[in-house]
């Protein structure tokens, strides 16, 4: 249905959204969904990439039928950190827009109705069109992207969001969506699975400046409110140091070790000249 409109520009908007939303569930990397400049380790996602499953069963492609899947699976043939052939899942939601099965569906259903589409169709495909001419077809780029996200955040304002149309990319898709399962208490290495990191490198996305990244924190902190300190197992024999302070000791084989003061609450341990030192 996209294709059936008159305006390009109005078909560039709507369909960086849909891209934006699908993006954004898998934590992509922009060049992973979009014709970015120079060169890239990463493939472009094509439409033999994108599958849909119903009630376990992968839907078949025509007749196509993807807006009533459970969920959309991606296949990312190649990355930049040379992990290969990647498959991830994320299920539908409830919301209208905010769907990662919806937004697939619909990029998908544009895609079937480009002249002659193929499974290696590059899901950032485009029939470019004017008044007097068919032009062919194009690429969506970064640039497109960025424009569209931007003038989101214009709309939005930035009294709302807290940054301004200028502070924005097509990274912020990935880090955003990072920063989503994080606040939503999704696991760490859940994380790192759905956005393909190899490491906790995502950690970087974080935004410690954003208000609820600490919304339950001191509600959590106080849910015990004694604890138990367990003594060390066996107890080591003590000596005073020249300061006044417990020296422990264990036997180990080959002489004897220092073990660290028995310290739990990290308190402060005066010196000779009164200045305190923490252990």
């Amino acid at each position: 249905t996209l294709c059936n409109r008159p305006n390009r520009t109005w078909l560039i908007v709507i369909y960086t959204c849909h891209l934006a939303v699908a993006a954004f569930f898998h934590a992509m990397r922009s060049c992973e969904y979009l014709h970015v400049e120079g060169e890239r380790r990463s493939t472009i996602l094509r439409m033999a990439d994108v599958r849909f499953f119903k009630n376990n069963v992968q839907q078949s492609i025509t007749p196509f039928d993807g807006a009533s899947a459970d969920a959309v699976s991606l296949t990312f043939r190649w990355q930049k950190n040379d992990h290969r052939q990647a498959t991830i899942t994320m299920y539908r939601t409830d919301h209208s827009i905010l769907c990662p099965v919806k937004a697939w569906s619909s990029i998908i259903q544009h895609l079937l109705t480009l002249p002659y589409p193929s499974p290696d169709t590059p899901v950032c495909t485009l029939h470019q069109t004017t008044n007097s001419a068919n032009t062919g077809l194009v690429l969506l780029t970064s640039a497109n992207m960025i424009a569209s996200l931007r003038r989101a955040v214009a709309d939005i304002g930035s009294t709302t969001l807290g940054y301004s149309p200028a502070e924005i990319g097509t990274h912020s898709i990935r880090s955003g969506a990072a920063m989503a399962m994080h606040l939503a208490g999704v696991p760490r290495y859940t994380i790192m699975l759905i956005g393909r990191w190899r490491s906790d490198a995502f950690m970087a996305y974080l935004r410690e400046q954003v208000l609820q990244f600490t919304q339950t924190v001191s509600l959590r902190m106080i849910n015990i409110e004694n604890f138990f300190h367990v003594p060390a197992n066996p107890p080591p024999a003590a000596s005073l140091t020249a300061h006044g302070q417990l020296q422990y000791s264990a036997s180990m084989a080959g002489g004897a070790a220092r073990v660290p003061p028995r310290n739990p609450h990290r308190l402060p341990a005066e010196d000779k000249e009164g200045a305190y030192d923490y252990q």
